[in-house]
């Protein structure tokens, strides 16, 4: 067996060429040329690209992509076509999802993840028998901010306020512990798997982050009812629903429409263009409020993770 090694600033361009392989080539192209551009930038680090070598060129890779908050965003192992005999390039797949691993297991990482097209079966069932397990499928939706936004209908209205370092992180992190409780969104890494902390340092990382389109909602009492977290992403004025959740107890009395209808006009009132949002596809009381609210679908994805096998230190 040829031996795993990192890709080097010589090897990484070809490495990725090959990572990207399926992608069309100008799309290829493109992606290629933005990975080494945030890399060089410093937004991502390529450090964990992975590759074998024969004869002087790359037949196999797998790229791991580590965020500051421990997350890793896994490429599926690619092969060079026309490698045989096919057990061969078998094991070079075995061989570079074994590397990943020791990179999603070791200290300072708490999952390892990775989004495949409904079309790669074949690669879910690879990433499943080496150590990535399915986990679920995500629906991506999306609603034009040009569409009108109806006033709030909830039963009681909701005040909310933004997010403050300071003055109430503590609180916010609470109540994203308590809209956890029998979740239905991707439960598996919800419950028990890092802190309301840890997953509020992690939200921050999507888009560009600003305090103001973090919103805790809460009754007149001062009752926590549920979050909503957005952000934007430039230059398209693309508003993402980063995380939504409202507390078990106050589940089903329009509070979730009532926030949501908020954030909506939230986002119109700064001149964005969109909102987009993923959700669980076994989320269905989620995703009919969402086609209530004038979402629709644009996509889907299959869902892999591996939760770190490290200890308690890496969260």
């Amino acid at each position: 067996m040829l031996p795993v090694c990192r890709a080097d600033a010589a090897t990484l361009p070809e490495a990725l060429g090959l990572q990207m392989q399926r992608f069309p080539h100008a799309e290829r192209a493109d992606r290629i040329r933005n990975m080494l551009e945030s890399n060089r930038r410093g937004e991502i680090s390529l450090d964990d690209c992975f590759l074998f070598q024969e004869a002087g060129r790359v037949i196999g890779v797998i790229t791991l992509v580590k965020q500051k908050d421990g997350t890793v965003f896994v490429w599926p192992a690619e092969i060079a076509p026309r490698i045989s005999p096919p057990n061969y390039a078998r094991e070079l797949r075995a061989a570079l999802y074994r590397q990943a691993r020791s990179i999603v297991d070791a200290p300072g990482s708490w999952i390892g993840q990775a989004l495949l097209d409904s079309d790669q079966r074949r690669i879910s069932r690879e990433m499943a028998e080496h150590g990535f397990p399915r986990l679920t499928e995500l629906l991506f939706m999306h609603r034009s901010l040009t569409l009108p936004v109806s006033p709030a209908s909830a039963a009681e209205p909701l005040q909310s306020i933004a997010f403050d370092e300071a003055a109430n992180r503590a609180r916010f992190a609470r109540t994203l512990d308590a809209t956890y409780i029998d979740t239905l969104d991707c439960p598996e890494v919800t419950a028990g798997c890092r802190t309301a902390d840890d997953a509020l340092e992690s939200h921050k990382l999507t888009g560009r982050f600003d305090p103001q389109r973090w919103r805790l909602y809460q009754q007149a009492d001062g009752q926590d009812v549920g979050l909503l977290l957005m952000s934007e992403h430039l230059p398209e004025r693309v508003w993402e629903v980063v995380y939504f959740g409202v507390d078990s107890r106050f589940r089903g009395k329009g509070f979730g429409m009532g926030i949501l209808l908020d954030g909506l006009q939230r986002a119109q009132q700064t001149g964005g263009s969109e909102v987009v949002l993923a959700v669980d596809i076994r989320n269905t009381l989620a995703i009919s409020l969402y086609a209530k609210l004038g979402f629709e679908e644009f996509d889907r994805r299959i869902v892999h993770a591996r939760i770190s096998q490290a200890s308690g230190e890496s969260r």
